[in-house]
């Protein structure tokens, strides 16, 4: 049986959420009467939900849905001002478009993490010749094995007409690079557009809003995303309101569908019925928490589920604790020694490390036990970067590890080896899942499976996915193996009789790129990690592929292999690639960024955490960055480059700005000095880890905290994030470079 680690799990949420699965899968509203202003009882009732019967309904009653004086529930076929209302596109029982996106209409009851099983049906629930189905029918295949949508991936509406953002409120987003199209926040109580929380086993967040940014495509197509990262299993709406605007300052109504189903009447067919029934528990459920979502003023309630993210990852997790702590591979192991710099040695060795994807790459469960299955024991090169006294440092040393960028591996990491050796830390190093080939060019095919892609395998993304999840438990065996290493006094380089590393204390988390992407999930669920620095890291990861100049040349190519001689339009390849990232998403780092302080997982404790961000970054989109921080919740550290709608400003130097102990923050470079001098050059994705102010930024880092842990390795201060352009705060807190 699968292990559900959310706090929702409370006897009595069990039983609320096994009783609402009892009609049509969707949890109901309370016991109570329903009494928010403009929530009509005589729609919601007394009771409603929990597969109780509908009330009966009065089209003349006052608070019917969309009523209109006189017209027995009827819509109007002209606005107040006389013009043609943009309608929502919404009929589901057409069963050709499948948005509203994402629905719980296309789950069935599951035993599962969120008692919902995804259930996309081409021919049944949408359209046999929707793009969906034409190009990415084995995409569908893998997310029907799933409980849920993904927390970040974009959702859409289709509209008669187009909807004019300004117009309604929404606020231009700030973002550190142009997009190709202007995007706008919604948030705050007044917003016509926006996500609550409905799932009645999460009582404290129940009701709570959050904000979307949203932006037009051409044909009427609205496309949002969560202006944060959503909670995983957790139950949701989508609600767009009729104080929303077209343009031409046009009303914007329900579909005629949409209203006939919830205004009721007796003509109503028993597949309708059916239907009504289902979703009519959404919007009383909304307009039971949110004033906003009054039934008399929605257009739009659209519930959905998102998926249980870490669930397997932790799962998997527990199995690696419990097989014995490695060691190096016996016989493996040799050293190299340097006269000079601040690397002493190398270390290099091999050590076990059990594999769960197998050679069918992709983690599977025992249809029995439920267990994740291992699939064998791979002997991985590791190497260890012991620093030399000449840095002013002694032994033993502090340890943290380092992950490497997409298309590196471990023969990349003697650069970061001796950047981190400056400031007294021996950095350990392992190749990632996808990187072990030894050609950087496979090895990004390799990890984002693009092969298996184009062929269209029905485990393609579910790859991508546990690529991401078994790089993060190797990279836990990788610390397991530091521990051993530290805890038995290892000894490889003078002066013998004096351990090389540091016991007792916590380790250390340096990623850059998609180092930084695979160390967000690294740091989320390794309790031995204390602080991390994570260098051009981003969320989100389809996002990477659609916006970035890099990885958007493969797109037409990728297109003319799923579609051959379709044209696929803005709206049909952003939904397509919303239903790739709902695959990936229990891989993607933006679900473990809340439990790096502000939620910690089970056993670890809030971690000191460094993002840096290149502006411009034409690799990893500034547009994925961003995803991952506002999730995160760090604030923009002032420095004047650009402001991130939804991040708060902080100043340097920064110190315990999350608690006293712990500190967190983004800092932004479009330029800097290359390290050993020259003029301000513009900042790179590949650069910024190793320019002169980021080195000497993260060392500061690095060094404060370290001289902040107790004898027992507890942090008793806050590090110090410092600007490293700003000469006085460096001379105040000092360059710990010897």
């Amino acid at each position: 049986m699968r292990l559900i680690r959310a706090a929702k799990l409370a006897p009595w949420a069990v039983l609320f959420a096994l009783a609402a699965c009892t009609s049509s899968g969707h949890h109901g509203a309370s016991d109570a009467t329903l009494t928010i202003t403009g929530a009509p009882a005589a729609i919601c009732g007394t009771g409603f939900g929990l597969g109780r019967d509908l009330p009966s309904y009065d089209p003349d009653g006052p608070n019917a849905f969309g009523a209109v004086s006189g017209s027995k529930g009827a819509e109007p076929d002209l606005c107040p001002n006389g013009t043609q209302p943009v309608r929502v596109l919404w009929d589901r029982l057409a069963a050709d478009d499948p948005r509203p996106w994402p629905s719980d209409y296309f789950t069935v009851p599951a035993n599962t993490g969120t008692g919902r099983q995804v259930n996309l049906v081409a021919g049944e629930n949408y359209g046999a010749d929707h793009i969906l189905n034409v190009a990415g029918d084995f995409v569908v295949e893998e997310m029907n094995t799933l409980d849920g949508f993904s927390t970040v991936a974009s959702q859409f509406v289709s509209l008669t007409g187009q909807l004019d953002l300004a117009a309604m409120g929404g606020v231009p987003l700030e973002t550190s690079t142009p997009e190709k199209r202007v995007r706008y926040v919604f948030e705050g109580p007044s917003a016509p557009l926006f996500l609550v929380n409905l799932d009645p086993a999460d009582p404290p967040r129940r009701g709570e809003r959050e904000g979307v940014i949203a932006a037009m495509l051409p044909d009427g197509h609205l496309v949002l995303e969560p202006l944060h990262g959503l909670r995983a299993a957790t139950r949701y709406a989508l609600v767009l309101t009729r104080d929303a605007i077209g343009e031409g300052g046009r009303c914007v109504q329900p579909s005629p569908a949409y209203h006939r189903l919830h205004a009721g009447g007796v003509d109503l067919s028993a597949e309708e019925t059916t239907l009504r029934e289902r979703t009519l528990g959404a919007l009383c459920d909304a307009a039971s928490v949110d004033a906003g979502a009054a039934l008399s003023n929605v257009a739009l309630v659209e519930p959905f589920t998102t998926q249980s993210e870490l669930d397997g990852l932790l799962e998997v997790r527990d199995q690696l604790l419990a097989t014995p702590e490695p060691a190096f591979t016996p016989g493996s192991m040799s050293v190299e020694t340097f006269d000079d710099g601040p690397v002493a040695a190398i270390v290099r060795a091999k050590f076990p490390a059990p594999d769960w994807r197998g050679a069918d790459r992709r983690w599977t469960q025992d249809p029995v036990t439920g267990e994740f299955v291992q699939k064998g024991t791979l002997n991985l090169d590791v190497w260890l970067h012991i620093p030399s006294d000449r840095t002013g440092y002694t032994q033993p040393y502090p340890t943290a590890i380092y992950l490497h960028g997409l298309g590196g591996d471990v023969t990349d990491s003697p650069s970061v080896g001796r950047l981190l050796a400056e400031a007294g830390v021996a950095t350990i190093a392992m190749s990632a899942v996808g990187h072990r080939n030894g050609d950087p060019d496979l090895n990004q095919y390799d990890f984002f499976n693009l092969i298996e892609v184009v062929l269209r395998f029905d485990r393609a993304f579910r790859g991508i996915r546990d690529n991401l999840r078994q790089s993060t438990i190797d990279q836990l065996q990788l610390l397991r193996l530091a521990e051993r290493l530290r805890s038995t006094g290892f000894d490889a380089v003078g002066p013998f009789g004096v351990p090389d590393l540091k016991p007792g204390i916590p380790m250390i988390a340096y990623g850059i790129s998609m180092g930084g992407v695979m160390g967000t999930n690294l740091v989320a669920a390794a309790p031995e990690v204390g602080l991390g620095v994570l260098n051009v890291a981003g969320g989100y990861l389809l996002k990477i592929i659609l916006d970035s100049d890099f990885f958007g040349s493969l797109i037409p190519f990728v297109l003319d292999v799923l579609a051959p001689g379709r044209e696929v339009s803005e709206d049909e390849l952003a939904l397509l690639i919303s239903v790739m990232q709902t695959v990936v998403d229990a891989g993607d780092p933006s679900n473990s960024a809340r439990h790096l302080y502000a939620e910690p997982l089970l056993g670890a404790e809030p971690r000191s955490v460094l993002f840096t961000q290149s502006i411009p970054d034409t690799v990893l989109p500034n547009s994925a960055n961003e995803v991952l921080f506002r999730t995160l919740g760090a604030p923009r550290l002032a420095q004047g480059v650009h402001a991130i709608s939804g991040l708060a400003d902080g100043a340097t130097p920064n110190a315990g700005n999350v608690s006293s102990t712990i500190t967190s923050g983004l800092f932004q470079y479009d330029d800097y000095h290359k390290e050993g001098g020259g003029d301000l050059v513009p900042s790179t994705h590949g650069g910024v880890a190793f320019s002169h102010e980021a080195r000497v930024q993260s060392r500061a880092f690095i060094r404060s905290w370290l001289d902040g842990l107790s004898p027992l390795g507890v942090p008793t201060a806050a590090p110090v994030i410092l600007d490293p352009f700003d000469a006085g705060q460096v001379a105040e807190f000092g360059d710990p470079a010897r």
